[in-house]
């Protein structure tokens, strides 16, 4: 009669381990280990100032390690986060050294595939500026911006933003409707200025976010012990189910 009861322990104990990966598993999904956005602030004299192609900024985008690496400066020149934006400062010909002025470009990429999530400008609102942001895997993407200020051009994979006076801060709703804008390692985003008079204007943020999500220590500390609770709940209450049975049977008579 013993034998019986043993069995049915083995019985539930394989069951149990058998659910626990599932569970374990979607709390790993839960909102503690959704990605966590870095949102790059251009403060003065930050670790982008004064960079020129080949230099290199490093972040940590959802607990892991990324390189910015400018690739190149256009016409010529360098990064400048002086005025609590980024610019970029011309060495030839008349420019305005704290801001983009017309046909300059920053081009710049990531060690690690990411995902773009939103951008906002600085001075800018009048109604001949642009700016185009142009990334190779946008290419063939397909959806409608939400922002009546954003074109989007699936042939180039490139944004083009209009100024305006209202706004001038975009995130992924505006961008894509909540389209993915997948960023893979190596690939070069160019962010250019266009305008047809003097003006100018700067870039103030730029936010990111991981392609694959990394939970926190803390959540997967917290995943274990809840992993454990729901073993150690579920196996008491099937033992006592099948010792109530086991009873009933006569098994311990």
């Amino acid at each position: 009669m013993v034998t019986v009861v043993v069995a049915g322990q083995i019985k539930w104990l394989r069951k149990i381990a058998a659910s626990a990966p599932a569970f374990v598993g979607w709390l790993m999904l839960s909102p503690a280990s959704l990605n966590a956005d870095l949102i790059i602030t251009f403060a003065n004299g930050d670790s982008l100032d004064g960079h020129v192609a080949g230099s290199m900024a490093n972040f940590v985008i959802d607990g892991q390690d990324a390189i910015l690496t400018t690739r190149g400066v256009f016409p010529d020149g360098g990064i400048n986060t002086t005025n609590g934006a980024l610019g970029i400062n011309a060495v030839a010909g008349s420019d305005t050294a704290s801001a983009f002025d017309d046909g300059e470009s920053w081009v710049f990429d990531w060690s690690i595939d990411t995902l773009f999530r939103g951008i906002d400008f600085q001075l800018f609102s009048t109604p001949t500026e642009q700016f185009r942001l142009q990334n190779s895997d946008w290419i063939g993407l397909s959806f409608t911006p939400q922002d009546s200020n954003i074109t989007f051009d699936g042939l180039l994979g490139e944004f083009t933003f209009a100024s305006n006076d209202s706004t001038d801060n975009f995130d992924l709703t505006d961008l894509s409707n909540g389209t993915p804008l997948p960023v893979s390692a190596g690939s070069d985003l160019t962010l250019t200025f266009l305008t047809s008079a003097a003006d100018n204007a700067s870039l103030q943020s730029l936010t990111f976010a991981s392609s694959t999500s990394v939970p926190e220590p803390g959540t997967l500390a917290l995943a274990s012990l809840a992993g454990l609770a729901y073993l150690g709940y579920a196996g008491f209450q099937k033992h006592r189910q099948n010792r109530a049975e086991s009873i009933d049977s006569g098994a311990f008579t």
